[in-house]
């Protein structure tokens, strides 16, 4: 198993050099329907690299065994293998419950810092995000109470906790919450992704903590992994980095 790191300013060539990995892993002879995976950043950018894919070939060359994600769609992929389908729950549904944690919590007393905002549709976006934002970094509802400061952070915490709370008991999960649980899943079964021949990461000039973590495991799994990285212009020349 092996991992390597390509950073590269824009138009660098990091996308060639990952398309021409690729093309040699699911065309080799020696390994017939090796099984990649490409993780992409957008559909748009899924399109075009399935293209430039086809373009690498004559007309005659046909591609098998080859699976495109994004982060959700990974993390629901790898759920789906360890037998643990999410049940996502879909935003305005989302949106409701956390409508619901905020009145109830107001009307317990427990919200006199915002007291004043919660029935206004800003305020339950913030509140969405940065609980989108909690999960993103693997900020557990009992690490955000411990490390509150304000009586405002406080409330925040309560509204955190009660949330993934009810999300939990109902057997539900968010779209964040899907990747704690594949991480969790993939560190359960370390065999779990172990026929994924290529892992192929492109497009991105940055990750989560949950998605690094994720890779992290991944790359302890899959027989071999390459990532592309984007640059500033004024960093160091592009280079190859190799890691164990």
């Amino acid at each position: 198993m092996s991992t390597t790191i390509l950073q590269a300013t824009v138009g660098a060539g990091k996308t060639e050099a990952a398309l021409a990995r690729l093309s040699q892993v699911i065309s080799d002879s020696q390994r017939p329907f090796a099984k990649a995976w490409v993780l992409l950043a957008t559909k748009r950018q899924e399109v075009a690299f399935r293209q430039r894919l086809i373009d690498l070939q004559d007309e005659r060359a046909v591609y098998f065994n080859a699976e495109f994600f994004n982060f959700y769609d990974l993390n629901a992929r790898i759920l789906n293998l360890a037998g643990q389908p999410p049940r996502r729950i879909n935003e305005s549904a989302r949106l409701g419950l956390l409508r619901k944690i905020l009145y109830d919590l107001q009307r317990e007393g427990e919200l006199e810092t915002f007291s004043p905002i919660i029935h206004t549709s800003g305020f339950l976006r913030v509140v969405a995000d940065l609980i989108y934002e909690l999960k993103q970094n693997l900020v557990y509802p009992e690490t955000y109470l411990k490390a509150v400061k304000t009586a405002k952070d406080n409330e925040l915490a309560m509204i955190y906790g009660r949330y993934q709370h009810l999300m939990q008991a109902h057997n539900f999960v968010d779209r964040e919450g899907e990747g704690w649980l594949a991480l969790e899943a993939i560190e359960k079964k370390l065999d779990l992704v172990r026929d994924v021949d290529l892992l192929l990461v492109d497009g991105y000039d940055q990750f989560t903590p949950v998605q690094i973590a994720l890779l992290s495991r991944l790359s302890l799994q899959a027989d071999e992994v390459v990532v592309t990285l984007t640059k500033a212009p004024d960093e160091q020349d592009a280079r190859e980095k190799p890691v164990v």
